[in-house]
């Protein structure tokens, strides 16, 4: 299984420290980042927020699969269904296919986020995953 292990910087200083794994590593990934170094959440609320999943493993569309590599007839984005239904309607309304499934269901083909932050003006580090793994993020002082 690939990660995707990353560190972003500040002014030359490491401000972020984060990996990601499993079949939505790469959605979880991107909206981590984005949502704590272009939105400025902190990583706690950014990982506790609504994911856009990866490819269902359900119907054979996962990273080890052979349809990982061709585009499906009928593609849908995977959401856990904590989005709020508006935005569900803007996204199909802007043509895109997007199934929403409980953000508990096991199948889902979820990525797994953990990050640290550091606050450049204190040095205090905060860290936290998103839910449904194993083990929480912890950091020491």
């Amino acid at each position: 299984m690939p990660i995707e292990p990353a560190i972003a910087f500040h002014r030359g200083r490491p401000v972020l420290a984060c990996s990601s794994i499993g079949v939505g590593l790469h959605p979880a990934t991107v909206l981590g980042l984005h949502r704590v170094l272009a939105l400025g959440q902190p990583v706690a609320v950014a990982v506790d927020a609504p994911l856009v999943h990866g490819h269902d493993i359900v119907v054979g569309d996962s990273v080890t699969s052979v349809l990982a590599h061709r585009e499906l007839d009928s593609p849908s984005r995977i959401l856990d269904d904590r989005f709020p239904p508006a935005c569900l309607d803007a996204a199909r309304d802007a043509g895109h296919a997007v199934s929403p499934r409980p953000a508990d269901d096991p199948m889902l083909p979820r990525g797994f986020w953990a990050a640290i932050t550091t606050d450049p003006r204190t040095g205090k580090h905060t860290a936290a995953r998103t839910p449904y793994g194993q083990g929480p993020a912890r950091t020491t002082e």
